[in-house]
């Protein structure tokens, strides 16, 4: 009996370590088991977060897709309520400049073109009834036979307009002029020039050479060449276009 209950007394401590060791274990093994838990629910939250953003996102992404499909939508039935403007072709109308012409006669303006063909030159030119004959500005007269007939040379010179051209003609004759600032009288040479004015006018004129070079216009057409081809309107200028060999 007393061996027997030594036996077992010695087998108590070991029993009791044992015991103990399990415990320790155990406990240890339910402190991991909390953490790894623990853990899990933080990387289920985690992805349950951002499912949910992941989700926001699509949602808000269907809902632009919506608006925009919307918005297309309402433009393409504003267009159609808009009644587009017809397009129609431009009809052209051919302007004819009105006929200056009465009776025959050409109607002039105070101031008209008029074309020199010798110097292939447009000029202005003062239409003035009260003058008798026609005059054109010409500087530095010479003088000189061609062929046994009477010619001189001039230098047409305006100064407003820069003109200065060199021109030969015949001399037709002399004629008396009475300046208005003047009591004497003048003798002045007549020469024989082409003159083209628009499209009606086209025949040769007798000027008288005076120097007009300071004068608002190199030529002057007067009474005789007006005279049975011609009307005057004194409220108007520039009635005719310029010659042209076009024309």
């Amino acid at each position: 009996m007393e061996m027997k209950t030594l036996k077992y007394m010695m087998l108590i401590p070991f029993a009791l370590l044992h015991t103990g060791c399990a415990s320790f274990f155990q406990a240890q093994h339910e402190e991991q088991k909390a953490e790894l838990n623990k853990l899990s629910n933080q990387i289920t939250a985690c992805y349950t977060y951002h499912n949910k953003q992941l989700s926001d996102l699509q949602y808000s992404d269907q809902q632009l897709q919506q608006s925009l499909v919307q918005l297309n939508q309402t433009q393409q039935q504003i267009l159609k309520k808009i009644k587009q403007p017809k397009v129609t072709q431009p009809t052209y109308t051919e302007c004819k400049k009105p006929s200056y012409e009465v009776d025959g006669k050409v109607i002039l303006g105070m101031a008209e073109w008029v074309y020199f063909p010798e110097l292939d030159r447009h000029f202005k030119a003062r239409v003035d009834s009260g003058a008798t004959t026609s005059s054109i500005s010409a500087k530095n007269i010479q003088k000189f036979e061609r062929d046994g007939d009477n010619w001189v040379r001039f230098d047409m010179i305006h100064t407003d307009t820069g003109l200065e051209e060199t021109l030969e003609a015949p001399v037709v004759r002399k004629v008396r002029i009475r300046q208005a600032s003047a009591d004497e009288t003048e003798r002045r040479l007549v020469v024989e020039l082409n003159l083209y004015l628009g499209k009606q006018l086209k025949q040769k004129a007798e000027f008288t050479l005076a120097d007009r070079s300071e004068m608002n216009f190199p030529v002057l057409l007067g009474r005789e060449f007006l005279r049975d081809v011609s009307l005057i309107d004194v409220g108007q200028s520039y009635l005719h276009d310029k010659y042209s060999n076009e024309q």
